[in-house]
């Protein structure tokens, strides 16, 4: 993570071992046991496969023409993390390696959800409104984060007051924002990994 973070803050591009690592991170990085079994299975299934295939993998409930498809289109999400992520992460303001983690986790927790929605029964349907959602989510963050911005002066105050008295502990106006900020990026990765995963 020291490594991502001091390229994030010096380099537009990631080299393709340490944006693989982010990736994998991003998905789960407790299928490390998995990644082994079907590194011995299939050469590049460990370091490739996403997590939710790895499992279906190792249990040869999909063949390895599957498998194979499925690491093509990581190796292409991948590649374009190389140039995303920095950028991405830079608009965050990520200043260490625990709001490294938090951020790459919003990441990955949307990035878990949106394939399940788009398996549903009825996929298409499923997916389109999916990305409807999304993409309105994305609009209406981007909305409230300007209204946020100009009437700070107005509400700060009253907003950390409130926040201390409901929550019991300390939350300032600006970190509420960065938050926000940050689940609009999360959605704007899911769509955008979407996007790259569907391309056969």
């Amino acid at each position: 993570m020291q490594e991502l973070l001091k390229l994030i803050k010096n380099s537009d591009e990631l080299p393709y071992d340490l944006a693989l690592e982010a990736i994998n991170d991003i998905q789960n990085s407790g299928f490390s046991n998995y990644r082994k079994a079907a590194e011995k299975i299939l050469s590049g299934a460990g370091e490739l496969l996403p997590d939710n295939y790895l499992r279906l993998f190792i249990m040869a409930d999909i063949t390895d023409a599957e498998a194979r498809a499925a690491m093509n289109r990581q190796k292409r999400i991948i590649e374009d993390a190389r140039f995303l992520l920095p950028a991405m992460l830079r608009l965050t303001n990520v200043k260490d390696t625990k709001n490294l983690e938090y951020i790459l986790g919003l990441i990955r927790s949307c990035c878990h959800d949106f394939p399940i929605i788009t398996q549903a029964v009825h996929k298409k349907r499923g997916h389109r409104e999916a990305v409807q959602n999304l993409t309105s989510m994305i609009s209406n963050l981007e909305e409230l984060v300007n209204y946020l911005d100009q009437n700070e002066s107005f509400v700060d105050f009253d907003f950390e007051s409130q926040m201390e008295f409901d929550a019991g502990k300390k939350v300032s106006y600006s970190e509420f924002v960065t938050e926000v900020q940050h689940m609009r990026l999360a959605a704007q990765y899911v769509i955008f990994a979407d996007e790259i995963g569907e391309r056969e």
